[in-house]
């Protein structure tokens, strides 16, 4: 999966039933699973793996990366609250708005001044006229 920060994002179902017809991804999928290598590639991999373990240059560069895509993902996450809020009152105005029209066409002013107080009221009619926003 490619995600939108531009790293890729790799989903194993290391437990999944095998088929049986690749001998060295059933191996590399049962590395994932126990941590064990049974073959030359995942005996390497291991390596690989305990050396990025002892590298602390690596460690560091990996964590302030990680403190990167924290932040990037927290200000995304802001970002998108803030406009889900200003299209949530957006919304809220125009079911109003469309409320406060429908009472006048129907003559029913001395409606609009309670609506605008009595929150339960102004729900019900949005009800009884169908005007609710479709979220």
């Amino acid at each position: 999966m490619t995600l939108c920060d531009g790293t890729h994002t790799i989903f194993l179902a290391a437990s999944a039933p095998r088929l049986g017809n690749d001998i060295k991804l059933d191996g590399f999928l049962d590395y994932i699973l126990t941590n064990k290598p049974s073959d030359d590639f995942t005996k390497r991999l291991e390596v690989a793996v305990i050396e990025a373990h002892h590298n602390q240059r690596w460690k560091r560069e990996y964590m302030f990366l990680e403190d990167i895509k924290r932040e990037q993902y927290e200000l995304g996450i802001s970002i998108g609250e803030e406009k889900g809020r200003k299209e949530g009152l957006k919304e809220g105005r125009d079911e109003v708005l469309r409320l406060i029209n429908k009472l006048l066409s129907l003559g029913r002013s001395d409606d609009i001044a309670r609506v605008a107080t009595d929150e339960a009221y102004r729900d019900s009619l949005l009800k009884e006229f169908d005007l609710l926003s479709n979220a």
